[in-house]
């Protein structure tokens, strides 16, 4: 993984087309530079941040959204406080008050976030930690369209949930491509579960077109973590780089 500091200049325009970068965020920061982080953050942000009843996960929301706000304000050669965000009516985030064509997308899991940044298209994130003690097999039968299950179905139990959690993690990036959340059934699109084969849509519902107009890509975090992002058009390049403040 290519190591590069936050404070390194960079700009959109850097950012060729199908060209996206992915940030790797370590959460469990020490407490200097968790402060220094919730300096820039804007009050509803730290309002949402009191709400969390653990200090641990509180920490860990306070250093994901302030090294949101770093790294973007380097893209923008903006100050990570004066940045200001709206939402869509699914919770998609999009920065307010400027005028740019930078799209992002940001998630977290346990000790981990990432941040997709892409200088145009639209962009999903997901990151989950796979918990073997969860019983994926019942959840991929409530969820997971028929296509899938009967993939699910033909690999072994030590598989299975690997499969699943990369599965769940490229079907919630792209929903946050998307813009949609879970208000689009997550049955009404196919992907790659075959852990041997590289990320993919391989279909969509009603729509069969949407599907070739998205592209997906499988994103290695650590051991016992499945991440991936989704974006419009195709990836042409993914560059990997890590955060640690």
């Amino acid at each position: 993984m290519q190591k590069e500091h936050q404070d390194t200049t960079r700009r959109i325009e850097m950012l060729k087309p199908g060209a996206v970068d992915v940030w790797v965020l370590e959460l469990d920061a020490d407490e200097a530079l968790r402060r220094d982080l919730e300096d820039t953050l804007s009050d509803d942000e730290k309002a949402r941040a009191a709400r969390f009843h653990f200090d641990r996960d509180r920490h860990r929301f306070i250093v994901g959204r302030g090294a949101l706000r770093k790294i973007l304000a380097n893209y923008l050669l903006a100050q990570p406080e004066m940045l200001r965000f709206s939402y869509s009516e699914h919770g998609k985030p999009s920065l307010a008050d400027i005028s740019t064509s930078l799209r992002f997308n940001l998630s977290h899991s346990d000790q981990y976030g990432i941040l997709a940044v892409t200088g145009e298209n639209e962009i999903g994130a997901d990151i989950e930690k796979i918990r073997y003690e969860v019983e994926t097999d019942k959840l991929a039968e409530r969820f997971f369209s028929l296509n899938e299950r009967r993939a699910l179905r033909e690999m072994t139990a030590s598989e299975r949930p690997a499969a699943f959690y990369r599965g769940w993690a490229c079907k919630e990036s792209l929903l946050k491509a998307w813009g949609t959340g879970l208000s689009r059934p997550l049955h009404s699109f196919d992907v790659e579960l075959r852990l041997e084969h590289p990320a993919a849509l391989l279909a969509t519902r009603p729509d069969a077109e949407e599907a070739k107009r998205w592209s997906l890509r499988m994103i290695e975090v650590s051991e016992g973590f499945a991440s991936a992002i989704g974006a419009q058009g195709e990836i042409r390049q993914v560059s990997v780089k890590s955060w640690a403040g």
